[in-house]
């Protein structure tokens, strides 16, 4: 049984998590095209671990945990697969094709993560669950609008393998999220995928901050503080207390919110099927908090 402010905070950090991401794909246009996009993986998620590395810490202390090898191949795994995979394939993606369109295409990972879940963790895949993801998909097409536009299709193939092994992220983390509380998986796994990462950087001669100037450094701090520090934090956070696929409902709401925020920011392009297909978006997350309310009630929470 859970205590309704345990529900209220994981909803609440839900809304911070969605908003820090939405303003991703935004920041990242505002760097030249030019700066490694590897070479920003790592600033911002080493950058982004060391924000919160000190409270990692107390709460390591606080759970008085202790790592063995066991532990340190989990975060060395989850931060090959979640930074050095994911958030590289998704960073390179931006450079190839429409920040709106990675947005959308990055926020199917639900539709990965609900399986993969089932599967891994055991959870239930509900009626009405079905229902949101199916709608989602219909959604996202709406977005996509594959019939009309002519995308770039190396930068579509990265997001979506982004959004496949950033799934695989979520439900690993989902095992031992109980164990190692969000501030500590996070803060190590980042670390161990940005010191992969800084180790392919240099076998492979890439600049870590060639092309980085004054103007974009704020977009680079913002993304490695807010997006990725905050976030992150945020988002396996909420899945203390509800479970995955209800914190995968962030990236049901990412690419309605992110499309909206780069017609107005970047002024691309938002046409009607984009709205449309963000309309759907939204009754898709409303269905899982409508279950949500119902797993709820059934427990008398």
């Amino acid at each position: 049984m859970k205590p309704i402010k345990d529900t209220t905070k994981a909803y609440l950090c839900i809304a911070a998590s969605t908003i820090a991401f939405s303003t991703m794909e935004i920041a990242s246009k505002m760097i030249p095209e030019s700066y490694s996009p590897l070479g920003m993986t790592f600033l911002r998620f080493f950058i982004g671990a060391l924000m919160f590395l000190p409270f990692a810490v107390a709460e390591m202390k606080r759970r008085k945990l202790k790592f063995g090898s066991g532990d340190l191949l989990f975060f060395l795994v989850m931060g090959i697969i979640g930074v050095t995979l994911s958030m590289s394939l998704y960073q390179t993606a931006l450079v190839h094709t429409s920040a709106s369109l990675v947005a959308v295409l990055f926020g199917a990972n639900p539709i990965f993560t609900a399986p993969l879940a089932v599967l891994v963790t055991k959870e239930k895949l509900s009626p009405i669950k079905l229902i949101s993801l199916g709608v989602c998909v219909v959604g996202m097409l709406f977005i996509f609008n594959p019939f009309s536009l002519a995308p770039d299709f190396y930068g579509m193939a990265l997001a979506l393998l982004a959004a496949l092994t950033f799934s695989v992220y979520t439900v690993l983390g989902k095992k031992r999220i109980a164990r190692y509380g969000g501030l500590v998986m996070s803060a190590f796994s980042f670390i161990c995928g940005a010191i992969v990462l800084l180790i392919a950087l240099l076998v492979t001669k890439t600049p870590i901050f060639g092309e980085l100037t004054v103007k974009s450094l704020p977009h680079v701090l913002y993304i490695s503080f807010i997006v990725t520090g905050v976030g992150y934090l945020c988002y396996f956070t909420s899945m203390k207390y509800v479970p995955v696929t209800t914190s995968s409902m962030v990236f049901l709401i990412k690419p309605a919110l992110a499309s909206v925020l780069t017609f107005i920011i970047l002024r691309e392009n938002l046409t009607w099927n984009a709205i449309v297909g963000i309309l759907l978006i939204v009754i898709s997350s409303a269905f899982q908090i409508y279950e949500g309310k119902i797993q709820r009630r059934g427990t008398g929470s």
